[in-house]
């Protein structure tokens, strides 16, 4: 070989150059429109090459377009349902839980809650009192009520309640409501054992006058109840639900209710109310 030949050799590369290679081919050519674009999209389900104006998939109707959400896609869907949950469903979801509870759900001063010991103990007592009331009044042919004027009556019964009532020293005489007050609690016994000790309570003979402030909450009335009638009270140090106190009352419809400890005095207790201490389960 010649000395020209080598030299020529040294400066010329017989590779083939790549058709996507050079100068010249640096564009893709759409499969659609058939147009160079140098920012091309390559479909991965028909594997052919785009342009910007195609690479969606409506846009140039991909032939292999998958018919069901791909995994990306799913998980996106479900951010936008945590962003924009169905109210309706979550409404049904929560009545259809409620109603299939055990037990039933109950309403307590218009909240909903599970109905627990309390509220069915109590229920039981008005029932044996009220019971206990009609046998009375027929043994006793008692059928009409005393002459004394109800208004002079309500005034009678309300100086005597301040009159015996005791409570926090440190409550003004203006933020004063002063309530009779009853302690039901009877210890585990039979069911019978039970309704006879429910029975026997006599509620005029044994009931409190106490005082709290308008300006507390219902939890906080409960435990200055229970201090200054010396009554067992550990709310505040166990989780036990059959051992927490709870305050009950009876409506103007005469149905029973549990107060709730969140509530204000001023607005779910008022002067001359008769109250129930019960202990147990909400």
């Amino acid at each position: 070989m010649s000395q020209a030949g080598v030299n020529k050799n040294l400066f010329v590369n017989e590779t083939k150059t790549h058709p996507d290679q050079g100068i010249m081919n640096i564009g893709k050519q759409c499969h659609k429109c058939q147009q160079v674009d140098f920012l091309p999209f390559h479909c991965e389900y028909c594997n052919f090459t785009y342009c910007s104006k195609h690479r969606n998939l409506e846009s140039h109707q991909c032939p292999a377009k998958p018919q069901e959400k791909t995994r990306a896609n799913q998980q996106y869907d479900a951010t936008a349902a945590s962003l924009f949950p169905d109210r309706e469903k979550d409404k049904l979801k929560l009545e259809n839980s409620i109603n299939n509870a055990t037990p039933k759900a109950t309403n307590i001063l218009g909240r909903n809650g599970a109905q627990g010991t309390v509220l069915a103990k109590f229920s039981k007592f008005l029932r044996l009192q009220k019971n206990k009331k009609k046998s009375d009044n027929k043994v006793m042919g008692i059928f009409k009520k005393k002459s004394v004027p109800q208004a002079r009556s309500k005034v009678a019964e309300m100086a005597i309640l301040r009159r015996e009532a005791k409570g926090d020293t440190k409550v003004g005489d203006t933020d004063k409501i002063y309530l009779w007050c009853l302690y039901i609690n009877p210890k585990q016994v039979s069911e019978n054992a039970e309704e006879d000790i429910f029975s026997n309570i006599d509620v005029d003979m044994e009931k409190k006058a106490v005082w709290v402030s308008k300006q507390w909450s219902v939890g906080r009335a409960l435990d200055s109840i229970a201090d200054n009638l010396n009554i067992v009270n550990i709310n505040n140090r166990t989780r036990e639900s059959d051992e927490r106190l709870c305050i009950c009352k009876v409506n103007d419809d005469d149905s029973p209710a549990m107060v709730e400890t969140a509530d204000r005095c001023s607005k779910a207790l008022k002067n001359a109310d008769v109250i129930y201490l019960v202990r147990g389960s909400i």
